[in-house]
């Protein structure tokens, strides 16, 4: 599953020591950082394809300085309305809903939070006024902005976290998940969705972009053979695959090649993902025209989210997230 290439665009311009356990990392030989901060303030960025100079731009937010920003992509509403709060208890919950996507943010007092992403495929078109199946996709990632809704969450400066200097990159998230066919059920030439967490990779050498997803699921909907059988095969035998094999370049790599297996519909887990063999991987079986040294692919980015086609209702919620960088150890 992929992004078309504004939202790439969009995109790219747009505790350690147990997250590091938790893979048997020896972090007192190596030192570890948080790559950015926590969610917990959030603000939502307008979906205009191109987007505007500088990048999607935000107009709501749960409160000042969000350090985290979600976008929906391809809704036919256009963009999400603006988050109404409430209480529930002593937790503040901040809900932005359209029939398309929705997101809800529960803030707690002690100043963890978790939010959620839904979508629901009976409100969107089968296809785009091109004719070709529509991608709906709905991502949360962490701001480099400065303005009067957003502060900055990378922990990092930009560009300086290269991957060939790691000895691991851990991805930490607890996440909720559910998929189902949409009300009322139809069939679309393509009915198919995943939960994602991706790196934004770039080459400033080659001037390239690297787009890294990794499926935590393969939900399967109505569409029609071969498709529907293809979708049912990739959920048993996965693999990955370069779903944009020119500039910028972007790969789906399946939990399971990372030794985990799919999470399934109305499952919790705790996830702790070392990206890097992985990645590596990808970027020495890159296509051609794709740089595959490694020592010129840095980290630039993070999201996390979904994307569906066709007639899906998908719901994700994630806590606890964390991207932790380990580096190798100095001689």
């Amino acid at each position: 599953m992929g992004l078309d290439h504004h939202r790439w665009k969009a995109l790219a311009v747009a505790s350690v020591t147990t997250a590091a356990t938790l893979l048997g990392v020896s972090v007192a030989s190596a030192t570890s950082r948080s790559m950015f901060k926590p969610p917990f303030d959030f603000s939502i960025r307008d979906s205009r394809q191109p987007p505007a100079p500088g990048g999607p731009r935000p107009y709501t937010a749960t409160g000042l300085n969000a350090a985290w920003s979600v976008i929906a992509w391809n809704i036919p509403g256009g963009d999400l309305p603006s988050f109404q709060r409430s209480k529930k208890g002593a937790d503040t919950i901040f809900v932005s809903h359209a029939a398309e996507a929705s997101v809800t943010v529960e803030q707690q007092p002690d100043g963890q939070a978790r939010y959620s992403l839904s979508q629901d495929g009976a409100a969107l078109p089968c296809n785009t006024s091109e004719g070709r199946p529509r991608e709906s996709d709905l991502f949360a990632h962490p701001n480099e902005a400065q303005n009067k809704f957003e502060t900055n969450a990378h922990l990092a400066k930009t560009g300086s976290v290269k991957i060939n200097n790691l000895a691991s990159l851990i991805s930490v998230a607890t996440l909720s998940y559910s998929a189902r066919l949409s009300v009322p059920h139809r069939e679309c030439p393509v009915a198919q969705g995943a939960a994602v967490i991706a790196l934004i990779l770039r080459d400033p050498v080659d001037r390239q972009t690297l787009f890294y997803q990794v499926e935590l699921s393969q939900a399967c909907g109505l569409q029609p053979d071969p498709r529907a059988a293809r979708c049912e095969h990739l959920a048993k035998v996965p693999r990955p695959n370069f779903f944009a094999r020119t500039a910028p370049f972007g790969i789906d790599d399946p939990l399971p090649l990372h030794g985990q297996p799919f999470l399934s519909n109305g499952e919790t887990k705790k996830l702790s993902i070392d990206l890097l063999p992985r990645m590596k991987a990808a970027i020495a079986a890159g296509p051609e025209g794709m740089s595959r040294d490694p020592s010129h692919w840095t980290v630039t980015g993070y999201y996390n989210g979904q994307i569906i086609f066709g007639g899906l209702r998908m719901e994700t919620t994630w806590a606890n997230v964390s991207l932790i960088a380990v580096d190798k150890k100095q001689d």
